[in-house]
């Protein structure tokens, strides 16, 4: 079932044949040996009968076969909107390539620095 909107439901319910039953689900005979009856309502179709909840005693033509449940529905809750999840700036882990690069940068120009450093000191002493 789907509530569109607030407001009462009502669930009226018809019972068209009954037998007491014992806890075993055996029918529970009188002393003349037939079904006991039901003394607050006649078992019928009729979908009719005065409505009144709760009521077992007969008032005002009340069958305790035709019976009334009524609920009340709120209004439903307003959705609840996707939580915004912020874009965070960068941090150190995101600029791990250019660190790399960097590094591998200045070792190559320090590598070079030194070799171009024992080329003269080579040149010098010959």
């Amino acid at each position: 079932m789907t509530i569109l909107e607030a407001g009462d439901i009502n669930n009226t319910a018809e019972i068209t044949n009954s037998t007491a039953v014992d806890a075993n689900g055996d029918p529970i005979l009188g002393p003349d040996g037939e079904p006991l009856a039901d003394v607050d309502s006649i078992a019928d179709a009729l979908d009719t009968d005065v409505l009144s909840d709760g009521v077992t005693d007969g008032t005002d033509g009340d069958e305790d076969d035709h019976d009334i449940a009524s609920i009340t529905v709120a209004a439903p809750a307003p959705p609840v909107p996707e939580p915004v999840i912020p874009i965070l700036a960068f941090t150190g882990a995101e600029t791990w390539q250019l660190v790399l690069g960097a590094t591998l940068a200045l070792g190559a120009g320090m590598g070079l620095t030194l070799l171009g450093t024992r080329r003269k000191e080579d040149t010098v002493e010959a």
